[in-house]
């Protein structure tokens, strides 16, 4: 009998605990940022709450990016992007990266999903 009532009570407290914890920490699922992103010849991201961080010719995503145009369109040569295991996602058409007349442009570390191609390139040299 007190085996008995020792479980219960163990028991109540396990599953007390558990929706203490299920509340309290309220988890939800990561949103992506939406739209287009535009690394332009100057160094600038725009816009500016595109989740990308800048350290000189250092471009490093801190969050996922979802598009249903272009994703991130690079007018800036001399760089590196490191997608820091973040993912690019598109609409099924269009362009991942455009790298159009730039030369010299790293991209690492980045999941393209759901674009026509990945990574477009026209005019480019030493990509």
């Amino acid at each position: 009998m007190k085996n008995s009532t020792v479980s219960k009570i163990m028991l109540l407290l396990l599953l007390s605990g558990l929706m203490v914890f299920a509340f309290e920490f309220n988890v939800k699922p990561a949103k992506a940022w939406t739209g287009t992103v535009y690394i332009r010849a100057d160094g600038r991201i725009d816009p500016p709450d595109a989740p990308i961080k800048r350290d000189g010719n250092f471009y490093t995503l801190t969050g996922n990016i979802t598009s249903s145009a272009d994703g991130i369109v690079v007018e800036r040569d001399n760089i590196m992007i490191d997608g820091a295991g973040y993912t690019l996602r598109g609409s099924g058409d269009l362009v991942g990266f455009n790298l159009t007349s730039v030369s010299n442009v790293i991209i690492r570390n980045t999941n393209i999903k759901e674009f026509e191609y990945g990574i477009y390139m026209t005019n480019t040299s030493e990509i």
